[in-house]
């Protein structure tokens, strides 16, 4: 249970080791997650060892916490973070700071990071963000100090970083670009065009053969057939038909029977009214066409 009159700070790190070049594509050392805890504990101890909480009334021990990192982030409890009793005007005293001690290891070995002491504000999830971070947000990282030998001054913490945003494709090579809010753009280059590989561009169709590919895509092209064959295998063939035919009393040649699809249809006709077909019969069914007074087909009846 907490109390309404304590306020707390968010403590986040991330971290790493750089190792010798591995099996990747490039030759450059590999950045690896380290593994191990971080000790967080109150600098209290000329408050003899607690606060004291004068609107309570109530004095506080405030005990340290011990977090794990997992795949180099800080992690408490599965979160990415962890949240500390942070000094206010409700606490005596006020302006008391956190100490981070570390147990790190590197597949097993030990890995020195110096213990350091840091001042941890009220967290505010709403604070506007500098740079694009939340100023109340405390980072492990940017906050320890580095001492640079021979200048005396201790580096607290470095310039931002930034993200690529977008990339594109130049006469030079490849241009990338971060975000910059002030630009017309939003954004702006990044160095100068990456020059391609050699030997790239386009590649001809033909320059490709079945040897190079994988086996999984070598098996579609031997087994693929080709243009001629896809057209008269899959090209759809109207069917035939054949008739037989019978004279009418005019003369004319007129349909008696047709065949399609192994269906014979026979045809009737009527010679006292215009040679107009009388019945249509398929062996099963017959259908009877009717017609008005004036010879216009009213219907077909089976």
């Amino acid at each position: 249970m907490t109390s309404p009159v304590l306020q707390y700070g968010r403590v986040e790190d991330w971290i790493g080791g750089l190792v010798m070049d591995g099996l990747d594509s490039d030759d450059l050392p590999d950045d690896v997650a380290l593994t191990g805890t971080v000790k967080l504990e109150p600098m209290l101890s000329e408050s003899a060892g607690g606060i004291r909480v004068p609107t309570m009334p109530k004095w506080l021990s405030v005990q340290p916490i011990v977090c794990t990192y997992s795949n180099g982030r800080l992690t408490h409890r599965g979160l990415p973070y962890v949240m500390l009793l942070a000094p206010n005007e409700a606490t005596n005293p006020t302006n008391w700071k956190w100490q981070a001690s570390f147990d790190l290891r590197l597949n097993g070995a030990q890995v020195v990071r110096k213990q350091f002491s840091f001042a941890l504000p009220v967290y505010d999830p709403d604070a506007a963000l500098v740079a694009g971070r939340n100023p109340t947000i405390v980072n492990l990282t940017t906050v320890q100090p580095v001492n640079v030998p021979g200048s005396g001054t201790g580096v607290v913490q470095g310039p931002i970083g930034f993200s690529i945003t977008g990339v594109e494709i130049v006469e030079d090579g490849i241009q990338f670009y971060r975000e910059a809010p002030g630009s017309p753009d939003g954004q702006v280059p990044v160095g100068v065009p990456v020059p391609l590989p050699a030997g790239s561009g386009v590649i001809e169709a033909d320059s490709v053969e079945a040897a190079m590919l994988a086996p999984e895509v070598r098996d579609k092209v031997e087994a693929a057939i080709t243009e001629a064959e896809a057209t008269n295998r899959y090209v759809p063939v109207a069917p035939t038909a054949t008739y037989t035919y019978e004279t009418a009393p005019d003369g004319a040649k007129r349909i008696k029977t047709e065949t399609k699809n192994a269906v014979t249809m026979t045809y009737v006709y009527d010679d006292a009214h215009d040679g107009r077909i009388a019945t249509q019969s398929d062996g099963t069914t017959t259908w009877t066409f009717n017609y008005d007074t004036d010879g216009l087909m009213l219907g077909v009846g089976a």
